[in-house]
């Protein structure tokens, strides 16, 4: 069975240690994202997000865009994502799940 992957939608600059405990971590894009060039970004994040399956997790760090890009890319393929959110106060990751329905209400 394959192990969860966490997908970082931009690379950012926070320690990515902890979340390492909800699967492999790897990077969507990593470097930078240019955030006026949206047509360019969309087929950027569907290109580096094709492997991505229905039990992975997005987490969100990074350029503001390419997370929104991310979402929206991902829940045209899936009815719901699972989301790696960072608390910096309690210094860890809470888990939430953003489905179509969500965001089209």
């Amino acid at each position: 069975m394959r192990e969860n992957t966490v997908w970082v939608a931009n690379a950012s600059r926070h320690d990515l240690t902890a979340a390492q405990g909800y699967g492999f971590v790897r990077v969507a894009i990593p470097g930078t994202a240019n955030p006026f060039d949206i047509p360019a970004l969309g087929l950027r994040v569907a290109e580096e997000l094709r492997d991505f399956q229905a039990t992975d997790y997005l987490l969100l760090a990074g350029n503001i865009v390419a997370n929104v890009v991310a979402v929206a890319h991902l829940l045209t393929r899936f009815e719901s994502i699972k989301l790696l959110i960072f608390n910096a106060k309690e210094r860890t990751y809470y888990d939430r799940t953003v489905t179509r329905e969500d965001i089209t209400q």
